[in-house]
């Protein structure tokens, strides 16, 4: 079996590794004071449970994902790891767009669509290079 190129392994580390890092982030910004985060959303909670929604949404979702990055990188499931945050950034591309197709300003996210075009394009990249290496023989 042919292993990967160093550029494909470093891209594929270097994609999970900063999904990781932001999904962590998003995760503690939410489970340590969700009610001031979701504010700057510009989104009110107004009771308890609406406080434990916002924990699981925000918090506990991307804490998931910060698990499943780091075991991928850690366990060099890299494929795995590159589908997972294909999949996800292209529904919630697809999700974005739709919003902002049925009225909603698209402008008030213009970076977080960046970014998570980023991470779909460099994810599709290390898949389709990895994929091209183990078609070698």
């Amino acid at each position: 079996m042919n292993t990967p190129s160093p550029f494909t392994l470093w891209l594929s580390r270097i994609v999970l590794g900063l999904f990781t890092v932001l999904m962590t982030s998003i995760c503690i910004k939410f489970m340590s004071d969700p009610v001031s985060n979701a504010l700057a959303q510009g989104l009110t909670v107004s009771s308890s449970l609406g406080v434990t929604e916002i924990r699981v949404a925000y918090g506990a979702f991307p804490a998931s994902f910060a698990l499943i990055g780091l075991y991928c990188l850690l366990f060099t499931r890299y494929m795995a790891g590159l589908s997972l945050i294909a999949a996800m950034m292209g529904i919630l591309l697809s999700v974005r767009f739709y919003s902002g197709m049925t009225g909603h300003a698209m402008s008030q996210y213009s970076f977080i669509l960046y970014a998570e075009g980023v991470f779909l394009a460099l994810s599709l990249l290390g898949i389709f290079l990895q994929r091209k290496q183990q078609r070698k023989v």
